[in-house]
């Protein structure tokens, strides 16, 4: 067990070897057991796709993730919208978000799309026949050498589970079968995240994102971005503006009358005491 030895720290105090019952051993075997039985789907998954990436196969093919952003001028916005929804559906992919706007001017909605990536071009076509191309941005990502790194891991990642597994086989004393489902533990946490990780590059790849804006045309007769609901409530806005200020001003002329009438009394004072014209001083 010299390769299984924690990190660096004071020693832990000596335990007396404890020797296993059979009946201890069989407790800690059936645990072992039903923990193996509750990630038989994700190790089955790992082996899968481990196996793709195998050493002995062929070269692999390039996996794209690909992303389309896609934005159509169309005469409205709501049949327009309905159309897409029944296109990607006819295409074998669905609407995973969508958004509608009602401006003062125009309607504007924006949807986001996922669809076989064999089945993107002819989605695109199907679009473009929607209205007219304002802009289209394209891009794919190449995750196959991540896969294959991915793979990699698994299958090192198995193999010392492998290991792991016959030293429980072989542990006699408790402390050896603690640190034993420790370390099979935390491997198979590293097997799960990795299949994981694996399942949604496999999704992405499989499954290409379009991005879609429809617009329909500013209204004709006003200048853009002008409404008269607009205008109205701006001019409220100053209004209320202008009638605050007033009123602070007001506020101020109260609170400091005081200061004012004393300052008013004693320049009445002291314009009664001048000396009048003709009198001596």
């Amino acid at each position: 067990m010299g390769h299984l030895a924690c990190s660096s720290g004071p020693p832990a105090p000596e335990v007396p070897p404890v020797e296993v019952s059979s009946q201890q051993a069989g407790v800690s075997a059936e645990a072992l057991s039903r923990s193996e039985a509750g990630r038989n789907g994700s190790e089955r998954k790992a082996l899968a796709v481990a196996d793709v990436a195998s050493p002995g196969s062929p070269a692999l093919a390039p996996m794209l993730v690909t992303r389309t952003s896609l934005t159509l001028r169309v005469d409205a916005v709501e049949p327009a919208l309905a159309s897409l929804e029944n296109l990607v559906r006819t295409h074998g992919g669905y609407i995973e978000a969508r958004q509608l706007s009602r401006g003062t001017q125009a309607v504007s909605a924006a949807a986001t799309l996922r669809v076989p990536a064999s089945r993107l071009d002819a989605l695109l076509t199907g679009l473009r026949g929607l209205g007219s191309v304002l802009s289209l941005d394209a891009s794919a990502e190449d995750v196959g050498g991540e896969v294959h790194d991915l793979g990699a891991q698994i299958r090192n990642w198995q193999a010392e589970e492998r290991q792991l597994q016959a030293l429980f086989a072989r542990a006699g004393k408790i402390p050896e079968l603690l640190e034993v489902e420790r370390e099979l533990s935390r491997v198979r946490g590293e097997i799960d995240r990795a299949a994981a990780r694996l399942a949604y590059l496999r999704t992405q790849v499989a499954l290409a994102t379009v991005a879609v804006v429809l617009q329909e045309p500013a209204a004709p007769g006003a200048p853009v971005g002008w409404s008269a609901p607009g205008v109205f409530r701006e001019a409220l806005q100053a209004l209320g503006g202008t009638l605050a200020a007033l009123a602070s001003l007001v506020i101020w002329g109260v609170v400091f009358s005081p200061l004012w009438g004393a300052l008013l009394l004693v320049a009445r004072w002291m314009w009664r005491r001048r000396p009048k014209r003709g009198e001596s001083v």
